[in-house]
């Protein structure tokens, strides 16, 4: 820890702390609270980031269409692009899983 920041902090306020190193450390909620024990929060800034990104993720998602998804499925699970024949059983089943939808 910086010890002009843990010197010249109340020890007593509530904080949120962001952890920036990319090693591991051993157990440093305890180490924290030995000073500030009303620590409310621990993250790892990896972790923002990758929140982040799941965030990103997920919002592509949303604007592609079910086929296209489908597919990018498929290809994961199967490691193969999917046939013009699979594509279109697919295209119906979407019509009508939709159709059942709306009613």
């Amino acid at each position: 820890m910086n010890l002009d920041i843990v010197n010249s902090a109340n020890k007593e306020d509530y904080i949120k702390v962001i952890l920036t190193d990319k090693g591991e450390l051993l157990d440093p909620m305890a180490k924290l609270r030995s000073v500030y024990p009303n620590v409310m929060e621990l993250i790892r800034e990896e972790r923002i980031k990758a929140t982040a990104n799941s965030k990103t993720v997920a919002t592509n998602i949303r604007e592609r269409s079910k086929l296209s998804l489908f597919q990018s499925f498929y290809q994961d699970i199967t490691e193969e692009e999917c046939t013009l024949e699979g594509i279109e059983v697919m295209k119906k089943v979407i019509e009508k899983a939709e159709k059942v939808g709306e009613e």
